[in-house]
């Protein structure tokens, strides 16, 4: 992805972050009270002002809590879930396989998290694989997963915070 700055375009993903050193509208040096911005495609954009340095724009994930069992589609991919008003355990759900769908949860109440693979289709949580059809599940609060269905049976578990049960 190209980023265009001060008259010249930048391949930002070759950016090192702890190097990058940025420059205020006057000029190629900035110092520690310059204001900046560099505006992103995206709609968002970095600031730094002598407050430090932000981030604006749309936000990396959508948060929903969910209170109650819930049939995920393939429209909600990249939200991320959690449980915090839940008054019991909440399922969700997962829709059938498309490949690239991804979901975080968040284990925000002790009620507790489901996580529910359509028939055909397995979870694999590092060396662990449910069953077709099977689940993972947790009450420990701060349990957190990401899931992304990488072909036509398979979700699998990018990133795994605390303990899950698989089934």
């Amino acid at each position: 992805m190209a980023t265009h700055l001060k008259g010249k375009w930048i391949d930002s993903s070759s950016i090192d972050a702890s190097r990058l050193h940025l420059s205020n509208n006057s000029g190629l040096e900035s110092d520690s009270t310059s204001a900046l911005q560099i505006q992103l495609k995206s709609g968002g954009g970095i600031i730094r002002d002598s407050s430090g340095l932000s981030v604006q724009g749309t936000p990396l994930y959508t948060v929903v809590d969910q209170t109650s069992s819930v049939s995920l589609t393939s429209s909600d991919t990249g939200k991320l879930y959690t449980n915090t008003d839940c008054t019991a355990l909440v399922n969700f759900n997962l829709p059938s396989p498309s490949v690239g769908v991804n979901y975080t949860f968040a284990v925000q109440n002790e009620n507790g998290l489901r996580i529910t693979a359509p028939a055909g289709t397995f979870l694999r949580i590092g060396t662990f694989d449910s069953t077709l059809g099977g689940y993972l599940e947790t009450y420990t609060l701060g349990s957190a997963v990401q899931l992304m269905c990488i072909d036509s049976s398979k979700w699998l578990g990018l990133m795994v915070m605390n303990t899950w049960t698989v089934v």
